[in-house]
């Protein structure tokens, strides 16, 4: 399955340039489309020119309770949701845990952790994150000294063990680790970038089948 994964619009970018996202099957959007909530049609504009019959969708920390029920509407938000696509799922939670910004969409971390852990989550599950899990592409600060990343997240993925976490939101990193758990960091579509990632099945011995995930940095 290959698949591609946008976030970080912050209505920054011409909806026309997602045409090209057309070809996938899938587009996962992980939230922010804008910012707060301006302009009001942009949101629609992008799911109009990618076409809402491939996307699943989160809103993010800067996008308004507007932008939530224009995916909802829409019927592609998978925010609080678990949703299948092939022989795989996606579970979704968008916002992000608190800010020292005060921005539109903020949860408290139990309720993030209360929300997911309700939510069937397994091997065969893609989980969408806005927000990355604490401790994975999350550094900010000056010296890169501080992890911005929430807990609850990182404490599900720690207990659940999903397929992969596909994540966005610090725009200062992006990239894949597959040590302990896999963690895609999306790049900000700001940039002109998404990620390409394909998932694909290897049987080793005794036919114990194992996934491989591939990941690309793609111009949007």
């Amino acid at each position: 399955m290959k698949f591609v994964a946008i976030a970080d619009l912050h209505s920054k970018v011409d909806p026309k340039k997602f045409r090209n996202l057309r070809k996938y099957k899938l587009v996962i959007i992980n939230g922010d489309f804008t910012d707060y909530g301006k302009p009001k049609n942009y949101t629609k504009e992008v799911i109009n020119e990618i076409g809402k019959e491939r996307i699943f969708a989160v809103h993010g920390n800067m996008d308004t309770e507007d932008v939530l029920k224009e995916i909802e509407k829409q019927n592609i938000s998978i925010h609080e949701k678990r949703k299948k696509f092939g022989d795989y799922f996606i579970v979704g939670f968008g916002g992000s845990n608190k800010t020292p910004f005060n921005t539109p969409t903020e949860y408290e971390e139990d309720e993030i952790y209360s929300k997911l852990n309700d939510l069937e989550i397994d091997e065969k599950t893609i989980l969408v994150t806005h927000a990355p899990p604490y401790g994975y592409f999350d550094e900010v600060g000056k010296e890169h000294e501080q992890h911005a990343g929430s807990k609850s997240i990182a404490k599900i993925i720690e207990e659940k063990r999903p397929l992969i976490n596909i994540c966005a939101h610090i725009h200062e990193n992006c990239g894949f680790s597959s040590n302990k758990i896999r963690i895609a960091k999306l790049p900000p579509a700001t940039s002109g970038k998404a990620m390409e990632i394909e998932v694909t099945r290897k049987k080793k011995k005794k036919k114990i089948e194992e996934k491989e995930i591939k990941i690309k940095i793609i111009e949007i």
